[in-house]
Formats: C-alpha cells, sequence, structure tokens
C-alpha cells in the first residue's frame, strides 16, 4: 500500500511539473510568434488554442500554468467582465509585462479607405465564435468611427486566422493585424499595392509626453493597459503611409496562483537575462523593454514574480 501511495505521488509530482513548463497560447498570428519567442527564452512549451478566453479558464482551473494576453483581456478575466460573463477567474496572477503591441485596421492601399469612419457599408469580420475578443474589439473600433455593426456587412468568421484568410480571400474589406506581425507583413507583401493602416480618433484624450501616449481617451476606458499613440512611416512599419492614430500596449504573461514561485521567478529571470534571445527571436518582440517588465498593478503580481523582482532591483 505504502508504494501504490508513493506511486501516485510520484505522478501527481509528474503531471505537475509537466502543466509548469506548459504555455497557453493561440494558434496563428503575433500572440502565437511571441509565445515561440518566449518558449525559445525560457524554455515554456507552447500549446495552442483557439483563443485566449478558451485557455483562461483552463490555466484558472489549474488545468495549465502560463498563458500570454492583452492586458485589457487579463483584468477583465479576473473580474468576470465582458466575455467572462460574471465568472471571476482569481486564480490568474501577473507574471510580467512583455513587448509593445500595435495592433490596427488594415485595408488595401488601393481603397479608398482612410479612416475607420470610412468603413460606412464595408464588408467587416464578424461573430468570431472560437475567439470573441476580436468581436468586441471590431464593435468598439466602429464606434470610434461613429458607426454601428447596423452601418457595415457583417461577414461571419471564427478566428483571428478565419478574418485574415477572409481579407486575402476578397471576402472582407478590412483586416485586423499588429503593426510589424508576420500576418501584416505577408499580407502586404502578397496584395498588390500593399495595405494602409486606417486612423482612429483620439476621443478626448491627452497627450503624455512622458510615455509617448495619447491616455485617457474612451478606447481606453472600455480597454484598460490600452492608449492611443501617433505613428508615423517608418520602414519597419511599411503599413503605416502617413501620420495616423493607432493603439498601443504592452501584451502580458500570467499564470495560475500555485505556478511554483521558482519556477515563475526563473521565468521573470530567464526574460530579463536573456532579453536579446527574446528580442531577437521574433520581428515583433524587437522592442522589448526588461526595464518594464513589472510596471502592472491591475491584479495581483505572482509570489515568484515579486521575489524576482526584487533581486532585480525592479521593485
Amino acid at each position: 500500500m505504502k508504494s501504490l501511495i508513493c506511486g501516485v505521488f510520484s505522478l501527481l509530482l509528474c503531471v505537475s511539473s509537466v502543466h509548469a513548463n506548459q504555455l497557453a497560447i493561440t494558434k496563428g498570428g503575433s500572440n502565437y510568434a511571441t509565445g515561440l519567442a518566449i518558449g525559445k527564452t525560457t524554455g515554456l512549451i507552447p500549446i495552442p488554442f483557439s483563443g485566449t478566453t478558451t485557455y483562461m479558464h483552463k490555466i484558472n482551473s489549474e488545468q495549465l500554468s502560463f498563458g500570454i494576453s492583452n492586458p485589457s483581456q487579463l483584468y477583465w478575466a479576473y473580474t468576470g467582465q465582458e466575455m467572462f460573463n460574471g465568472k471571476e477567474l482569481t486564480n490568474l496572477r501577473f507574471v510580467a509585462n512583455l513587448q509593445e503591441f500595435r495592433p490596427s485596421i488594415m485595408v488595401r492601399a488601393s481603397s479608398d479607405l482612410y479612416s475607420v469612419s470610412d468603413l460606412r457599408g464595408m464588408r467587416i469580420p464578424s461573430d468570431f465564435g472560437g475567439a470573441p475578443l476580436f468581436q468586441k474589439n471590431f464593435t468598439d473600433l466602429l464606434r470610434n468611427g461613429g458607426l454601428t455593426w447596423d452601418d457595415v456587412i457583417p461577414v461571419p468568421v471564427a478566428t483571428y486566422k478565419g478574418q485574415v484568410t477572409a481579407f486575402d480571400r476578397g471576402r472582407t474589406d478590412v483586416v485586423k493585424s499588429t503593426l510589424g506581425g508576420g500576418a501584416s507583413r505577408k499580407l502586404n507583401a502578397t496584395i498588390r499595392g500593399g495595405l494602409r493602416m486606417l486612423c482612429l480618433k483620439t476621443g478626448g484624450g491627452v497627450y503624455n509626453p512622458k510615455t509617448g501616449l495619447i491616455e485617457g481617451s474612451e478606447y481606453s476606458k472600455s480597454w484598460p493597459g490600452q492608449n492611443f499613440k501617433e505613428y508615423s512611416p517608418d520602414p519597419s512599419t511599411p503599413t503605416v503611409k502617413d501620420k495616423c492614430i493607432g493603439i498601443s500596449y504592452n501584451y502580458t504573461i500570467w499564470a495560475h496562483k500555485n505556478v511554483p514561485n521558482k519556477v515563475v521567478n526563473d521565468v521573470v529571470s530567464a526574460l530579463y537575462n536573456d532579453h536579446q534571445v527574446f528580442r531577437s527571436a521574433s520581428k515583433l518582440t524587437s522592442g522589448f523593454d526588461r526595464e518594464n517588465m513589472a510596471n502592472y498593478s491591475r491584479i495581483p503580481m505572482h509570489e515568484g514574480a515579486k521575489n524576482a523582482y526584487k533581486v532585480l532591483g525592479l521593485r
């Protein structure tokens, strides 16, 4: 009996150890590229899912250990808001800020569309049954241009990848992608004339010279942790044709509260000490600022991360 109990205990430890090394990510897109870069830097094993909402629930129930998302969705998950429908995922803990994300709505450069307000009557990806975050995203972006779903032609898709495919095949007029990300670079190179980023309205935001961000806009209030930023044409972002207002935020990595402190400590330390590995893993992660890793206060921080940041002098 004693040996049986020890055997079961060892198996549980083994399963826990396997889960502690797994990182939930999405299939394709900038989230996927970021996850691969984290895996290369920290040794975590990326496990793809259809959408972030799906794996957030799994991590909260301790079926997986680490995940990545934008800061808004992390806050909504913890507080049970938006697509979490009152279900508070209070077992999630912040671990680190990653690189700056610059998501944008893009159109064919050959079109006569220049701002979101020009999208009236256009075909817009909708529904996103496998990735509900994008439905809210498009809803709020349309609102920024003074539009609703009644003003456009909804084209149902299931996931992020689905809306990229729909745009590539000419079924929609816009695509949501990340400046400098793989999907936007590929589309810009393969579509005749390339892509153009659509400009947003600041919505009452105020420019902060310390951060370079336009803070306090209506969009920022709806999306905690996200702000507007002015972008200018640059070789690294060929879809920005003129000065244009877009979105900026830091992507985040987080974990279940019971992930061993040492495991989280090691992940934070690897990202900090091997930051050049993370930066060089992808064009998307090249702007990673390790000095900004601990700058987050919307949900509790994992104890292992706190310990690491004290040693690193970031707290």
